[in-house]
């Protein structure tokens, strides 16, 4: 009798199930031919997703050894709960082809929420590439969505957006900016206070107030606000004080000698006071550069300013009647890269 390669075994501490499918009983070994019509869209109990992360550890560890990696991943889908769901495509022999992270999240256009279902972390098996895997994997994944009733569908792609555009995903703006922190304005600026927890709802109100003045960006949830602070390793808040005014918020930390400016929000307020507040926090932590993701309409003259070569965001609509805004006029923060 022809025997089955053994599933991944899970230690103690990987007892937990993982969504709330059944098990998969994912396998590390193929035995036959795969091909996309083969392979059905599920969600991964912890068994695949560990697999998922033996499969992604090379490509995505970002300097991790393999159990800090695996313990990320595990600690993002326990953090999201029923706002993220670990997929894969999987054959009759219980073995994972393919894989994605589906997140359920929203757009807001011209001040309407748009459900919306965030795709991350696309990936297919080395020896399984160029047989129409990872375009089954999306195309499921859209059509699940659909079913699902979501209205749109967004990602931020590390390979040539032309991938994603053949399934109706359109680019959206990608930039960079630097500068030198003295050439950033250099008064009047404003206070700052560390922000506490229990100013969160602030943060977001001034976050969409912020945002509306787009046609399109991304909704957060409490869960996504929380979430994405850690995934990005951005938790350090400040809130803007004019006086005795609170006025916004500016997120910023150190990445070597530069300060990353991951966002900010303050309506209202002149962006050259938001400039000068951040050069002076950028002295203080002596770094010699100040950057971040551009958003178009805040490009000013002291920016070097170059397209990104990844985390490049892009949209589809899902729905007939669902249109989204032209290219042009959008925006995704650091702080929504999944």
């Amino acid at each position: 009798m022809r025997q089955r390669s053994p599933s991944v075994r899970l230690g103690a501490r990987h007892s937990r199930a993982v969504g709330r499918s059944a098990p998969t009983g994912i396998l590390v070994r193929m035995h036959r031919p795969i091909t996309p019509d083969a392979l059905r869209l599920t969600v991964l109990d912890e068994s695949g997703v560990l697999e998922a992360c033996r499969q992604t550890y090379r490509f995505w560890h970002q300097g991790r050894a393999e159990e800090p990696y695996v313990q990320r991943v595990l600690s993002a889908v326990e953090r999201m709960g029923s706002e993220m769901r670990y997929m894969g495509l999987v054959s009759e022999d219980g073995a994972l082809a393919a894989s994605a992270r589906a997140l359920d999240g929203g757009i807001e256009c011209n001040g309407v929420r748009i459900r919306s279902m965030g795709i991350a972390a696309v990936y297919v098996r080395d020896d399984l590439r160029g047989r129409g895997i990872g375009a089954a994997l999306i195309e499921r994944l859209l059509a699940d969505a659909r079913a699902r009733g979501y209205q749109s569908a967004f990602l931020f792609s590390d390979i040539a957006p032309a991938y994603y555009a053949r399934h109706g995903f359109r680019e959206y703006p990608a930039l960079d900016w630097s500068a030198p922190v003295g050439s950033l304005p250099a008064s009047p600026g404003l206070a700052i206070r560390r922000a506490r927890p229990s100013d969160r709802e602030r943060l977001r109100d001034w976050h969409r107030a912020a945002a509306l003045v787009q046609p399109m960006g991304v909704t957060r949830t409490p869960v996504w606000w929380d979430f994405f602070r850690w995934w990005r390793g951005a938790p350090d808040d400040y809130i803007l004080c004019d006086g005795s005014r609170e006025v916004g918020y500016v997120n910023v930390g150190m990445d070597q000698t530069c300060l990353r400016v991951h966002e900010w929000a303050a309506p209202g307020v002149e962006p050259s006071r938001i400039w000068a507040t951040i050069r002076a926090r950028a002295a203080d932590l002596r770094a010699d550069r100040v950057g971040g993701w551009l958003r178009p309409d805040r490009r000013t003259g002291f920016m070097n300013v170059e397209a990104r070569s990844g985390a490049i965001p892009m949209a589809v609509s899902l729905q007939p009647d669902i249109a989204l805004p032209e290219p042009s006029e959008a925006f995704f923060d650091e702080l929504d890269h999944f």
